[in-house]
């Protein structure tokens, strides 16, 4: 109960830092048309390329791709707003759990890229790909929240090693396409060498969007479960790195007395 309540707090408190920062205008006319612009710019490369069933692909995963983006810009802004608000101090004093604290504080943001990621889905899916079921679609939204939460583990895990650097987004686009190449958003993994295949199946995003397709065309959640084991353990592994280098990040902090860690 405690932790709920404390989750509670931190969600409120999420909300508040983000409606401070960002309007709601701002995500209906800038953030959510952006974001289907760039869909629509790789659905039509894909249609010119290779047809219907290219365009179809290209629309499920940049959906999933352009919210991944989004969360792992946000998640790691996250760790990296402490040192710029100067809130990082309290950190070292906190006595609170640190996964809830950073679920809490991610809320506002998840709830972002989830609604633009779906956005793109409902717009696209009647004009684009009509013969995807609204029941498949709705059976695949916990697995595409799924993997945009594992993506976002990864984004703590970028903004707990760029703490003391100031090129954090740099770093998230840099990861963020490079997912776009090896993570089949625009075309299969199987048309990468071999030795890229083995080493995206360890890469977030990959398993998990797997797993939506595999259930958007009809299959069903027991033919998905390796992949969706693999995506949740890939989810645990990079939040445990994650929370390990920013107490580490912590450890120097309180060693060095340096609150800025620059």
């Amino acid at each position: 109960m405690l932790i709920l309540r404390h989750l509670s707090k931190l969600s409120r408190l999420s909300w508040a830092f983000y409606l401070a920062d960002l309007r709601p205008w701002i995500l209906f006319l800038v953030q959510i048309p952006r974001g289907l612009f760039q869909a629509l710019f790789f659905i039509l490369l894909a249609e010119s390329a290779g047809g219907y069933s290219q365009a179809r692909f290209a629309l499920i995963g940049n959906a999933i791709h352009i919210s991944a983006l989004y969360a792992l810009l946000y998640m790691s802004s996250i760790i990296e707003s402490d040192k710029w608000n100067g809130t990082l101090i309290f950190r070292v004093a906190a006595p609170g759990n640190w996964l809830i604290s950073m679920l809490g504080l991610s809320i506002a943001q998840y709830t972002t890229v989830f609604s633009i990621g779906m956005t793109i889905f409902l717009v696209f899916i009647p004009t684009i790909a009509p013969d995807i079921l609204w029941g498949d679609f709705l059976r695949a939204i916990p697995l595409v929240f799924l993997t945009i939460m594992s993506v976002g583990t990864f984004g703590w895990l970028i903004g707990s090693i760029a703490l003391t650097t100031r090129w954090v987004e740099m770093l998230d686009n840099v990861v963020a396409y490079t997912m776009m190449i090896v993570c089949g958003i625009n075309f299969p993994v199987t048309a990468l060498p071999k030795a890229v295949q083995t080493l995206n199946q360890y890469i977030p995003m990959t398993s998990g969007l797997l797993a939506v397709r595999a259930v958007i065309d009809g299959a069903s959640y027991e033919s998905i479960i390796p992949l969706l084991v693999r995506e949740l353990v890939i989810a645990f592994v990079y939040g445990a790195i994650a929370w390990l280098v920013f107490k580490y990040r912590l450890n120097v902090l309180r060693s060095s007395g340096n609150y800025e860690l620059v």
